[in-house]
């Protein structure tokens, strides 16, 4: 009996659980629908194919490619998807607020709509069309009248569509410097005035694409890697900085050309992937401190701002090589660190399991654990070549078989009168000189590492 008792209270709180679930999915269902209801334009972003835009000041065409989205009036070109779908994305999200009239007496010019603000027209997947016209007049609370599909109703919408019918066909172009993806680039040429011409080819090392110069600097005898990250900045701006502008585009005048600089340019780029397709660019600064780019594909003059400019602008060799080279070893097999500086005794550190001793006297246990992490932070602070005979310290890594595993020398001199830089040359570099800021050495506190005896003990 009672086990009976229990199998129906079991069955009636199921059945209540299931009506409190059910109740709750009509409800939400009903919320979704009336959500649905009041959204002006009853299409989502995705089902849009095609957008028919027109203001007094102009009109334009777009329509969906497998590509993204492609002008197809008055221009035929690839315009900014991910601008378009944000912007369709916001259209479709508007709501219908109410109805301010309706019926065969309504006068257009009371809500603005003679003429009107602009017109939107949209057409999705299965062929069906929305016309939306935008009233140039707003109601008391900041509201927009709009005209759906030319019914003889004024409908009440929100105050965005003022802003939205500021845009022009600039707002939706490609405006970026290099349209096609760069990730199949093979090989990058750099032209400047100042390094001449500096060649990056991208080649596979150990199963890992790696960007190496083959233009080696002379008077060095091996040539630095390259900063990987800093490569991949280039190929980065190259594919996201948009233009301000469009200043000429197809057959460009000659004449116009040697006027904006481009037969001497500042920094001319020329792209190569694994088709033979190339890509060239050329940044030139006019007499009128404007900054124009010149681009192959497709052929335009484009204005960009001085601060995306710059960045091409400071593109040499230096800017490209890895500043971390120099300072590139092991900590993990290190373990001896011998330290020689001008005018001080030489002393030693030896691993010792997780902490680090001295024959010369007691160590500073956290300065001495440091020490390896600090060096290996270093960079340089310009590469050469440069000329030097006189150094005044040096430090040297070995491992447990005493083998020498890095070796650093630096002088005491400055580089020139108030310069902070100092010069040092590395094992890891092959002995060429470079530059260090003399800061950064001095951080590492060698001085401090043994600590001092106290006098009388």
């Amino acid at each position: 009996m009672k086990s009976k008792k229990t199998a129906l209270f079991a069955g009636a709180v199921a059945l209540l659980v299931a009506y409190a679930v059910y109740d709750f999915q009509i409800e939400k269902t009903e919320q979704k629908q009336k959500e649905e209801g009041s959204r002006l334009v009853a299409m989502t972003a995705e089902q849009i194919q095609k957008i028919s835009w027109k203001t007094p000041e102009q009109s334009f065409d777009l329509e969906r490619v497998p590509q993204g989205w492609k002008f197809v009036q008055p221009l035929t070109e690839f315009a900014n998807s991910a601008t378009i779908a944000n912007f369709l994305e916001e259209l479709t999200a508007e709501k219908d607020l109410g109805t301010a009239t309706e019926g065969d007496t309504i006068d257009p010019q009371e809500f603005g709509l003679d003429p009107a603000l602009g017109e939107i027209g949209l057409s999705d997947n299965l062929g069906e069309k929305i016309e939306l016209k935008v009233g140039s007049i707003k109601n008391f609370e900041g509201n927009s009248f709009i005209q759906k599909n030319r019914e003889n109703i004024i409908r009440i919408s929100g105050p965005n569509w003022f802003q939205r019918m500021k845009k022009s066909m600039l707002d939706f172009r490609d405006k970026r410097l290099m349209r096609k993806s760069n990730a199949s680039t093979v090989q990058i040429q750099i032209q400047t005035k100042k390094d001449g011409l500096l060649e990056l080819l991208r080649q596979e090392q150990d199963k890992v694409d790696k960007w190496v110069m083959t233009s080696a600097k002379k008077d060095w005898d091996r040539e630095i890697d390259l900063d990987q990250n800093k490569v991949r900045e280039l190929l980065f701006q190259l594919n996201n900085v948009e233009a301000l502008d469009f200043i000429a585009e197809g057959n460009i005048n000659e004449s116009d050309l040697k006027k904006w600089n481009f037969g001497s340019p500042d920094v001319a780029l020329k792209l190569q992937d694994r088709e033979n397709k190339t890509f060239e660019l050329k940044l030139a600064v006019g007499t009128d401190k404007v900054y124009r780019v010149w681009i192959s594909e497709p052929l335009q003059v484009l204005r960009i701002a001085p601060t995306e400019a710059g960045s091409l602008l400071n593109l040499n060799r230096e800017s490209l090589l890895n500043h971390a080279r120099p300072f590139l070893f092991d900590r993990n097999i290190v373990d001896e660190v011998i330290v020689q500086m001008a005018g001080a005794p030489e002393w030693t550190l030896n691993r010792q399991g997780d902490a680090w001793t001295s024959a010369q006297g007691e160590v500073d246990a956290e300065k001495a654990r440091a020490l390896l992490v600090k060096v290996g932070e270093i960079k340089a602070s310009t590469y050469g070549p440069f000329k030097n005979s006189k150094w005044d310290h040096r430090m040297i890594l070995k491992d447990k078989d005493g083998k020498e595993v890095w070796r650093l020398e630096w002088s005491a001199a400055k580089f020139a009168p108030g310069d902070s830089q100092i010069f040092a040359k590395s094992s890891a570099l092959g002995g060429n000189v470079f530059l260090v800021e003399q800061m950064d050495l001095d951080s590492l506190k060698l001085l401090e590492i043994l600590k001092k005896k106290e006098e009388g003990l």
